[in-house]
């Protein structure tokens, strides 16, 4: 569907893929881990559609992913270093990566 209709859905698909990921990832355990796999392998496989849309949102999220690193390494609190070491955080570097 994302393919058969005009240049502005796909980004739709793009970013509601995303964000469907990191709403799922919140509540991730070992009950959902291959539910939330499958996500991610379906997010890469609509990046393969359109490569300039894919990198554009891409460098997006990769970007609030390393300014919440950057944070966390310049405050060293507890709370902080928690936001970086938390399942949704790796999940997203996997989603990434």
């Amino acid at each position: 569907m994302a393919i058969s209709l005009p240049f502005p859905f796909i980004e739709f698909c793009i970013k509601g893929l995303v964000l469907t990921v990191q709403r799922t990832i919140t509540n991730i355990d070992y009950r959902n881990q291959e539910h939330v796999t499958f996500m991610i392998n379906s997010v890469v496989e609509v990046f393969g559609y359109d490569a300039k849309a894919s990198y554009e949102h891409s460098f997006v999220y990769i970007r609030q992913l390393a300014l919440s690193l950057r944070t966390a390494l310049k405050q060293k609190s507890k709370d902080a270093l928690n936001g970086v070491l938390s399942w949704p955080f790796l999940v997203s570097l996997k989603l990434w990566g």
